[in-house]
């Protein structure tokens, strides 16, 4: 396998690719790379990184249309442990929490649950306004720093408050944040995304992980 390190804008491309394929169930064509990407701005440029990827064997593609195939060890088809960065803050499932940088401690997690995306940190959660789909407070939530969501995507934002975890949703041309919570009330403005959930780490499987790691 010819893996090598990936430029930013051969990372940023890999990224969407996996991203649209989780989403979608297919590859995504040139121009839906092209709507993604702050990095590439051309269809040519995009090709010529899709023939780099190829080449380092991350992917594969055939002549046809939507044809693009992510290496199964980025997909998961491994159970590689990497370590990923860990917020100094908390952020609210509730009310946003206060804005920290990032400290130097990290935390162990499989490739397979970043959905083989290796820019990606983790976050603690608190509060209770997304307990309707499965975040509690003590979750971990592992962030792609992606800021180009769809509609219903679970996102990382930052408001004037700090930080806070909510569904992404855009309703007749605006832009909202939703509470998975009847609790708790949208975000309808003065907020920008930071990240997109890309899968929730519960606290007992840290534990596992940690326990896997000490005994590699």
């Amino acid at each position: 396998m010819k893996f090598s390190t990936l430029t930013d804008n051969q990372q940023e491309i890999l990224e969407i690719i996996c991203s649209h394929i989780q989403i979608n169930g297919e590859s995504p064509s040139l121009r839906d790379i092209a709507k993604k990407t702050t990095k590439v701005k051309s269809l040519r440029g995009i090709a010529l990184q899709l023939d780099a990827l190829e080449e380092a064997e991350y992917i594969t593609r055939s002549s046809e249309a939507k044809s693009i195939e992510v290496n199964q060890v980025l997909r998961g088809g491994n159970d590689e442990i990497i370590r990923i960065p860990l917020f100094t803050g908390m952020v609210q499932a509730g009310l946003p929490s206060e804005f920290d940088e990032y400290s130097d401690s990290t935390i162990p997690i499989s490739l397979s649950m970043t959905k083989g995306l290796r820019n990606v940190f983790a976050i603690k959660v608190s509060g209770l306004s997304m307990i309707g789909v499965g975040i509690d407070e003590g979750d971990y939530a592992i962030v792609s720093k992606m800021v180009n969501p769809n509609n219903q995507d679970i996102v990382l934002a930052a408001t004037s408050e700090g930080l806070t975890l909510k569904t992404y949703r855009i309703i007749e041309g605006h832009h909202m944040l939703f509470p998975a919570n009847k609790n708790f009330k949208p975000i309808v403005d003065g907020f920008e995304i930071k990240g997109k959930l890309v899968s929730l780490l519960k606290p007992q499987m840290l534990r596992y992980f940690r326990e896997r790691e000490s005994f590699f």
